[in-house]
């Protein structure tokens, strides 16, 4: 956004997407949480029962997190997937 030559629009936008409301019904239309805390009590009780989308504390507890990876494990990683792919197509 640093480099954006509509950061007002980008920043309405955002702003747009934060209404309780929107993120309300944003929620609920693809079933799945939200981290505007306001919209909370306007989804629907299915949704926020469902502990597939909302796990309680103590399945957060015992959960693992996705972590990015760095520059350096992705190009491993890379490498390891061409070298599987021409030992592949080698057989």
């Amino acid at each position: 956004m640093a480099g954006s030559k509509q950061r007002d629009e980008a920043l309405l936008f955002l702003a747009f997407l934060n209404r309780a409301d929107v993120a309300a019904l944003n929620s609920s239309q693809i079933w799945s949480a939200t981290p505007v805390e306001q919209a909370l009590p306007l989804i629907d009780a299915g949704l926020l029962g469902d502990t597939s989308v909302n796990p309680d504390a103590k399945t957060l507890q015992s959960s693992d997190f996705y972590e990015g990876i760095d520059a350096q494990n992705i190009a491993q990683r890379t490498r390891i997937l061409r070298a599987l792919k021409k030992h592949h197509n080698a057989q």
